[in-house]
């Protein structure tokens, strides 16, 4: 029974990191699609948008090994 408990465990982790591997490489480039269009009608804007990918993909690295984290 703890085995079988363990194996489970191990499966939903597994998963979790294959959702996170995916997530990602879809939101990195749909920021840049995004970023694309901003850059012609607001340069200033662009360069806000830039910075505050940049402190949300910091938090992602800061956090990535973390099960839980506050909302």
């Amino acid at each position: 029974m703890i085995e079988a408990e363990r194996l489970r465990r191990e499966n939903v982790e597994s998963q979790l990191e294959g959702l996170r591997s995916q997530v990602n490489p879809h939101f990195l480039f749909n920021s840049l699609n995004t970023l694309t269009y901003i850059i012609p009608e607001d340069p200033q804007r662009a360069v806000r948008f830039v910075q505050m990918l940049s402190k949300v993909y910091r938090y992602i690295l800061e956090i990535r090994e973390k099960k839980l984290i506050t909302l």
